[in-house]
């Protein structure tokens, strides 16, 4: 079989609170097939000291077990890897810190997904592994550090909500020395059922068909139950009970004592079990079927999306701009010359990453969500609206460098508009910022732009806007307006210079 024919694989790393995992599919015809899996488990939630700090400790150990993931990646193609960050990475202050080591070690990115984008992704890899079928589902993911909760409906999340609370942060919050006691179980269900609390109501009014349960904490529960003969393929209201019973009996959880439990999974074990009872008796659950998929199986079939121009980042753009009644017609005018620049400049400023071209291209569509607010700093307002929305499909560093772009397009451009920007991608975010500047500032007029022959060329910090001479006579507020950004360009010390053809 030539190079060409060779079935493609595609990898999806989850970097979770409680432990790592890798999936390796190949494509076969229309079908994945599995062709190696790897955990790596770390408890990254326990790492995390009084100030939400990685120790030093804990971070040494997760680069140690992503150097061993990264020997694995090698072998599959840099396009076809995807690796997302979930809760802890999410609260650690220091996060950035470590994910630069990170991603040194692995040669890749490392996207950190927000809570209900972790819900939309889970829900995912779920409904593409479960038979079509009509109804609605519910599903609950117990992770190490956040819970997530949703109802779908075939392959659709209908509600999602993601919650702090897991397996490893109620065990080291109620059972740390991991003896289990009555009081003990009792407060770390009370605590699970006040986190539940805001969203149960919703979520009985919604109603689903079928609840579901993925992830390591529900498949270790369903493996002690089932070797114990309280359940078969299901959990049980009466099983998860008597489970919880013969645990407070036992006082501690280890793999002697309680058949199926893993040795890695026996510390965590107490906090999960909480969280599932609280679920079920918070939910009113009686049976809760239970998935291999989980994350990352969602994150593959995002993937997949991604490639095929199934990108639901594309629906999430389309829809801001229609919530916030975006002028369409003057965003893609945007668009184009902005694009027409990218290209243009994309060697010499290394903008050459398909994301980047992606996101500018949505920043053009959505630079003016602020004006449905006020006109007066409308750009302030437009890149609050993308920093506190929940965008399917964006990461959190993706909509951090989305809501710059829209923060930075007009006005001021000082260290203000760049905070939430990490230094290893300040200089793309700040490239693109100048050239959706400067394609706004060409489309003020909004209307249709035909300026033949324009072009930018960039050397370092320098650039230069070539213009027909004509036409540049002819709109004489333009080349103001050029003039006054070239001004506002030597803030970032970038030196704009306009030249006529």
């Amino acid at each position: 079989m030539s190079p060409r024919m060779q079935p493609r694989e595609l990898a999806a790393l989850d970097l979770g609170s409680n432990s790592f995992h890798l999936i390796i599919v190949r494509e076969d015809g229309e079908q994945l097939r599995v062709v190696d899996r790897l955990n790596e488990y770390i408890r990254l939630a326990a790492g995390l000291d009084k100030d939400n700090r990685l120790t030093d400790e804990k971070m040494q150990q997760a680069l140690d077990a992503l150097a061993r993931i990264g020997q694995r990646l090698r072998h599959v193609a840099r396009h076809n890897i995807r690796v997302v960050g979930t809760n802890t990475l999410r609260k650690a202050k220091n996060a950035r810190q470590f994910l630069a080591r990170a991603e040194s070690v692995l040669d890749h990115p490392i996207e950190i997904i927000s809570g209900k984008e972790e819900a939309r992704l889970i829900y995912q890899g779920v409904s593409r592994t479960r038979a079509p079928g009509e109804g609605r589902n519910l599903v609950i993911d117990i992770g190490g550090g956040s819970t997530e909760l949703i109802i779908g409906a075939g392959e659709h999340p209908r509600h999602m909500e993601s919650l702090f609370m897991g397996c490893v942060s109620l065990s080291e919050r109620f059972f740390v020395d991991g003896q289990v006691t009555t009081k003990r179980m009792d407060d770390a269900i009370v605590a699970a059922s006040i986190e539940l609390l805001p969203i149960v109501e919703n979520f009985k009014q919604s109603g689903w068909d079928v609840s579901i349960g993925s992830s390591g904490t529900v498949k270790a529960i369903l493996k002690v139950v089932r070797e114990a003969g309280w359940c078969k393929n299901l959990i049980t209201a009466d099983g998860l009970a008597k489970l919880t019973a013969r645990m407070i009996e036992l006082g501690k959880c280890t793999p002697r004592n309680l058949p199926g439990l893993s040795e890695r999974r026996a510390p965590v074990f107490p906090g999960g079990v909480a969280v599932l009872n609280a679920c079920f008796n918070q939910l009113g659950i009686d049976k809760m079927e239970v998935s291999d998929a989980a994350l990352r199986e969602g994150v593959v079939q995002d993937l997949i999306g991604r490639q095929l121009r199934q990108d639901v980042r594309e629906e999430s753009v389309a829809d801001l701009a229609a919530r916030y009644h975006v002028d369409a017609a003057h965003g893609a005018r945007v668009e184009q010359t902005a694009l027409t620049f990218l290209d243009q400049v994309a060697e010499d400023w290394q903008l050459g990453e398909p994301s980047r071209r992606a996101l500018l291209r949505w920043a053009a569509q959505l630079h003016e969500i602020g004006l449905d607010i006020s006109h007066h700093q409308y750009h302030k307002h437009g890149a609050y609206i993308i920093a506190n929305t929940d965008l399917p499909g964006f990461s959190l560093p993706e909509r951090a460098i989305l809501a710059t772009l829209v923060r930075g397009h007009r006005r001021k451009l000082n260290d203000l508009v760049f905070q939430s920007i990490p230094d290893n991608i300040l200089a793309p975010t700040e490239r693109l910022v100048i050239l959706l500047r400067l394609a706004i500032v060409l489309n003020r007029h909004r209307s249709p732009l035909e300026v033949p022959g324009m072009r930018l060329a960039v050397k370092n910090k320098k650039l230069t806007l070539s213009m027909p001479s004509a036409w540049l006579e002819s709109h004489p507020l333009t080349m103001a307006q050029l003039h006054e950004e070239g001004r506002l360009l030597e803030a970032r010390n970038y030196a704009l210079g306009v030249e006529a053809t």
